[in-house]
């Protein structure tokens, strides 16, 4: 993986650059207690009960208020929503550079480092506060490779 040392800006991100990015939100109800996760290791596979997909989104989807609170964020900042899953707890915007640089109150430049040239963010990314607290992740500011073919 490029370290920010091995890499040199080579300037601003077009900012009609279309992008896409996934946020993840934050599970509407804590996950299961070390307790809960140790009963279910000692139960027999044969004998454990599994929820259905509705039943798993309703447990430890993201909560509706959280997405919708996502989106009305996209829309204000000229983001589309591409897709918004309480299952996955993912909302995925597409947009424009300069749109999600001002969003997430970032400057996106692009980079040449031993694995290529890539955009990457300056600056922190920030969260509106009423988002922060549902929004655990920001994915795909960054395009740099995180991985390479091992061959």
């Amino acid at each position: 993986m490029t370290t920010p040392s091995e890499a040199h800006a080579l300037g601003p991100s077009d900012p009609d650059e279309p992008m896409t990015v996934t946020l993840t939100i934050r599970p509407r109800h804590p996950g299961p207690t070390d307790a809960e996760l140790e009963a279910q290791a000692s139960t027999p596979i044969a004998g454990r009960a599994y929820p259905s997909r509705e039943a798993f989104a309703q447990a430890h989807g993201a909560d509706p208020a959280d997405l919708q609170k996502v989106e009305a964020f996209a829309h204000r900042h000229g983001l589309d929503v591409a897709e918004s899953d309480a299952a996955r707890r993912r909302v995925v915007l597409t947009g424009r550079a300069a749109d999600f640089a001002s969003a997430f109150g970032v400057t996106l430049l692009r980079f040449r480092g031993p694995a290529g040239d890539y955009r990457g963010t300056t600056g922190e990314v920030r969260v509106p506060p009423g988002l922060h607290p549902a929004v655990e992740a920001i994915l795909g500011l960054d395009d740099r490779p995180a991985a390479r073919p091992r061959g």
